[in-house]
């Protein structure tokens, strides 16, 4: 065990100190630099458990100094020693980013002891953290099992290149799928399915050049970059000579077996101007080589037309908000320790009137371009909240989790919209619980931070959503009134079979623990994986294998007859929600898993 003593006045004598610390029977090894620049440079070395600020000084240039650190998370636990003792002042030494702070009148082992072994726990914790971030940061951006770029480091380098394409110097996008590849799963079991899809990015490979690059986009698709330069007559060849590759059977163990493929070839600039409206095409070329069985097709749509199309899309759902025509399925969420229900996720989705049901992934993105997102928002919050209330009147004392965008969570208003719906329907702020992403909280952290604080003193829960995909350090949620972290459903699924994500799941179980942060395993399908993740001590799961997400009468069917929802509590005489606290002094909470 070894920590820094930063002495803040070069007169200042530690004889004090090391004494006070010498009597707590700690092997403690104790070095000694001048100012807090020398820390930071030793900081960064990483040699040591802790630093320790020394002389005592008042609780405002405790703050004032911690404010030249990395704060609010230094990259070292600090200690200080104070000259006061006003809970106040020590409240705003820990909230500056003070691992403990002592009183100067009180240097007894006791609270040394508690310090150091704190402030050691604290260093030992960020170690794990960063291990996990390094490991997390190659499968998170790697597929494990092919080895190749996933859809977000794809999407990523297409909108690099587009903005080196142009009329003269175009690009091309190849979106493949396996036509086959489900009949494979189910007949010979998702270990030939993996295997099937390690075989086909081994063909992919042979087929392309140096320049050109390969990603694993979904679960059966397969991305294509040619870089700029490339023109429209090279992609079909790219195309063709993939087709016929492709062509040749498969032999996994005993079986040999046929697949067939569906390219859609979308060309830049012509056939899209960025990352996803690019993709788009290319899916609707995609589409089209499958439905016509002629291996690959080109983009033939016009961009403007889509453009139309969507616009037309926007004045409908607008239409549907207005007319409270939108629907919330509810999927379960089991507490594994008492196996049985504890909430639900809420989930958006839309049956319009001539094209059926659409699914967010593609209104979403559609009301935040066009500035419906407030009051998508706001209705499904409303109706969350409504069936929670008229639950709890059943009996049934559940949670409702709400997805919140990145728009969403930026704006100012939004805390006290959800201080309002609460109160309006009588439900207690610890009975919701907003999902948030990863990337909503990096494209404006500053303003994410500040909204999830007002959210937070309301007593409102927090929970990362599909972690693990994104770009989030988990030692960046340290800073944040984080009390839920779910891990995506892409790491789940596999890890009865893939190794890494067994261990990518059991890594962020553990550091999330010792965050205390809650856990939530999406993606549940099997009782080997839910028995698994009960092992490696996860709170909560959901799933198919406890239930698909459903409508409200089919929900109500699912608690009078499933097995993991107990029985209602007797109905309790109403009390009133307690006011809430949006825009009060922050006060120490505890997390709780």
């Amino acid at each position: 065990m070894r920590f820094l003593i930063c002495r803040l006045r070069g007169t200042a004598s530690t004889e004090i100190l090391r004494a006070a610390l010498g009597a707590t029977g700690l092997p403690l090894g104790l070095d000694e630099v001048d100012g807090v620049a020398a820390a930071r440079q030793e900081m960064a070395e990483r040699q040591h458990d802790g630093l320790l600020l020394w002389p005592p000084l008042s609780h405002g240039e405790i703050c004032d100094l911690l404010a030249e650190f990395d704060s609010p998370v230094p990259a070292l636990p600090i200690i200080c020693f104070a000259t006061q003792t006003a809970a106040d002042g020590l409240r705003r030494v820990l909230a500056a980013g003070a691992a403990d702070c002592l009183s100067a009148e009180d240097l007894s082992p006791s609270a040394l002891l508690r310090a150091v072994c704190g402030a050691r726990r604290q260093a030992e914790i960020g170690r794990q953290l960063e291990r996990a971030e390094s490991h997390l940061a190659e499968q998170t951006i790697y597929d494990p099992l092919t080895r190749l770029p996933d859809r977000s480091q794809f999407l990523i380098a297409v909108q690099e290149a587009l903005g080196h394409a142009s009329t003269e110097d175009p690009l091309a996008l190849l979106l493949l799928d396996l036509i086959g590849f489900n009949r494979v799963n189910q007949s010979l079991g998702h270990e030939a399915g993996d295997k099937l899809l390690e075989l086909t990015s081994g063909r992919l490979r042979e087929v392309l050049q140096a320049g050109d690059r390969l990603a694993r986009v979904g679960d059966d698709e397969f991305g294509i970059l040619l870089p700029p330069g490339t023109s429209l007559a090279h992609a079909v060849t790219v195309a063709s000579q993939i087709v016929e590759r492709m062509q040749a059977p498969f032999k996994i163990g005993r079986s040999e077996f046929m697949v067939g493929v569906g390219i859609g070839i979308a060309h830049a600039p012509h056939h899209g101007l960025e990352a996803h409206g690019l993709m788009r095409s290319a899916e609707t070329a995609m589409r089209a080589a499958k439905r016509q069985s002629t291996g690959f097709a080109i983009f033939e749509g016009d961009p403007e037309s889509e453009e139309n199309d969507e616009l037309a899309l926007s004045h409908d759902l607008r239409r549907a908000v207005d007319d409270d025509s939108l629907e919330l399925n509810f999927q379960p969420k089991i507490d594994l320790t008492h196996r049985r229900i504890e909430g639900v996720e809420c989930l958006l989705r839309w049956r319009h009137p001539k094209l059926g049901m659409i699914f967010p992934d593609l209104f979403i993105p559609l009301a935040e371009q066009t500035g419906m997102i407030a009051a998508l928002t706001g209705w499904v919050l409303e109706s969350a909240l409504r069936h929670c209330a008229k639950w709890q009147k059943q009996g049934w004392d559940l949670t409702v989790s709400v997805n919140i965008s990145a728009l969403t969570l930026h704006n100012p208003g939004f805390p006290r919209s959800v201080e309002n719906s609460l109160a309006r329907h009588q439900v207690a702020p610890d009975h919701l619980v907003l999902e948030i992403t990863e990337t909503a909280i990096i494209s404006d952290a500053a303003r994410a931070t500040e909204t999830l604080n007002r959210l937070d003193r309301m007593g409102v829960c927090i929970a990362i959503d599909d972690f693990g995909t994104g770009y989030t350090s988990l030692g960046y949620l340290r800073r944040l009134p984080i009390s839920e972290l779910k891990i995506d459903k892409s790491f789940v699924m596999n890890m009865q079979r893939v190794p890494d994500d067994e261990v990518i799941t059991r890594t962020m179980i553990e550091l999330a623990h010792n965050l205390s942060l809650k856990v939530t395993a999406e993606g549940v399908e099997d009782e080997p994986t839910l028995e698994h993740l009960s092992h490696l001590r996860c709170d909560t799961i959901q799933g198919y294998f406890v239930s698909r997400p459903l409508d409200e009468t089919a929900f109500l069917a699912w608690l009078d007859s499933s097995p993991w929802a107990g029985r209602p509590a007797p109905v309790a005489t109403e009390q009133p929600v307690p006011a809430l606290q949006l825009d009060q002094p922050e006060q120490p909470r505890l997390r709780t898993r």
